[in-house]
């Protein structure tokens, strides 16, 4: 039954994906500058014309990391400067172009190791995972058609519903892209459909990581449809099949379901999540195994406040390694804990409960207040991993400038199922120039 429904899923994805683009008519563009569908997008029929109304964009992120943990590595602080410089061409005809470079440098103090063999000098420090790039970032193509349908080819970020399979991990200071042929479609009123095909994924630890931990070879897949006519409920089926030549362990099809909605009669309104995959090891995968992924959230917001409850499990095997549920092309920083100790899902699983509260002043400022309790224990047996905090504060002064303090605190490690007492801290000031 699992199997015939992921045939028809895929099927339905592959056509209800198609169907706009090759069922409808031709349409020519018209010699003089055009709007675009419902965006209002204009199209010069002229190149230079789509060049000179252009516009560049520049941010930068000035980040103090510091971590200490109770083993026996050395506490890490890294100050880095990250810089985003790009331009992007109006449309000429429905094209338009866009390319995007990226610099990490590291500024001030500085003693930590950036991960996966890109400072081995700095080895018996804990792990800050934002090494020293200076990147191409995104160079992609767009083209934008009467049919609310867009075609996105080239190198490029990719960020699904919340990012707990598919995000640019957008915390740290190089973000992850794929190299990518994508379609979105729109064409069906409230519903968006979107596929990718991704033919290599660029990870945070850049060209210098070993054992191809920084571009791994892919032939991967995503199938996402969004239908969202109503707050009270928005369905996400998904299908993501991972077929990573580089790192055989992350080769999975994951099959899922995302319910989300929201409701506010007055002035207290409610939120929940329900969302439940199938996970198999596939492709090139050594380990054939079955397992699942379920969260299950609910919240109140009076006012200004958001108090959640969430529970979030990855099943695994405590018999069998390499068999747990995983993310592997996730924003993993937003989930499981701040303190990063969950990035891969241990052989026994983790449930995650949490309890959050978040408070935003209704000013100018936009300050925000948020605190988050988390305990973990495995899910095939019967074992605590230990206790987290986060608490963050933060505001924008303006919508070009922003500021952050961040902190993580994990405490009451189960040292036996090989975790340890970790605190970080994050200071972080972001400006953004142009765009």
């Amino acid at each position: 039954m699992v199997s015939v429904a992921r045939n028809i899923l895929l099927t339905f994805c592959c056509c209800i994906i198609a169907f706009p683009v090759f069922a409808a008519p031709k349409l020519d563009y018209p010699s003089k500058k055009k709007l675009l569908s419902s965006k209002k997008i204009v199209s010069y029929d002229n190149p230079i014309d789509a060049i000179k109304h252009g516009k560049f964009s520049l941010s930068f992120r000035l980040r103090d990391e510091h971590v200490n943990q109770d083993n026996n590595l050395i506490p890490a602080r890294a100050t880095t400067l990250r810089t985003l410089l790009g331009f992007e061409t109006a449309r000429f005809k429905g094209l338009s172009l866009f390319v995007q470079g990226i610099d990490v440098a590291r500024i001030g103090q500085h003693y930590y190791n950036s991960g996966a063999g890109t400072s081995p000098a700095w080895a018996r420090y804990s792990t800050v995972a934002d090494p020293s790039v200076l990147l191409l970032n995104q160079l992609f193509i767009n083209f934008d058609t009467y049919l609310k349908t867009s075609f996105k080819v080239g190198r490029q970020i990719i960020n699904l519903d919340n990012q707990r399979f598919v995000g640019s991990v957008g915390f740290r200071q190089n973000d992850q892209t794929f190299d990518t042929a994508s379609i979105t479609n729109n064409l069906i009123p409230d519903l968006t459909l979107y596929y990718a095909y991704v033919n290599k994924v660029h990870r945070i630890f850049g060209p210098d990581a070993l054992n191809n931990a920084g571009a791994q070879r892919n032939r991967t897949q995503f199938f996402h449809i969004n239908f969202h006519q109503w707050k009270l409920i928005k369905i996400i089926p998904y299908a993501y099949l991972i077929h990573n030549f580089d790192q055989a362990s992350f080769s999975t099809k994951s099959y899922g379901v995302r319910i989300i909605g929201t409701m506010k009669p007055k002035d207290i309104g409610f939120i929940y999540t329900l969302e439940y995959a199938h996970q198999n090891g596939a492709y090139n995968n050594p380990v054939h195994y079955s397992a699942y992924f379920l969260d299950a959230s609910a919240g109140i917001i009076i006012h200004s406040i958001t108090i959640k409850y969430d529970q979030q499990r990855l099943s695994g095997d405590s018999t069998v390694l390499g068999s747990a549920f995983i993310t592997p092309l996730a924003t993993l920083h937003a989930f499981q804990g701040w303190a990063d100790l969950f990035l891969i899902t241990p052989s026994t699983g983790v449930i995650d409960n949490n309890l959050s509260l978040l408070y935003q002043m209704p000013s100018h400022m936009k300050l925000y207040l948020k605190a988050i309790y988390h305990h973990f224990s495995a899910q095939a047996i019967n074992q605590d991993f230990g206790d987290e905090i986060d608490l963050a504060i933060g505001s924008h002064f303006n919508k070009y400038l922003s500021w952050s303090v961040m902190y993580a605190d994990f405490f009451n490690a189960n040292q036996g199922a090989s975790f340890v007492d970790t605190q970080k801290v994050w200071l972080t000031l972001s400006a953004k120039l142009l765009g």
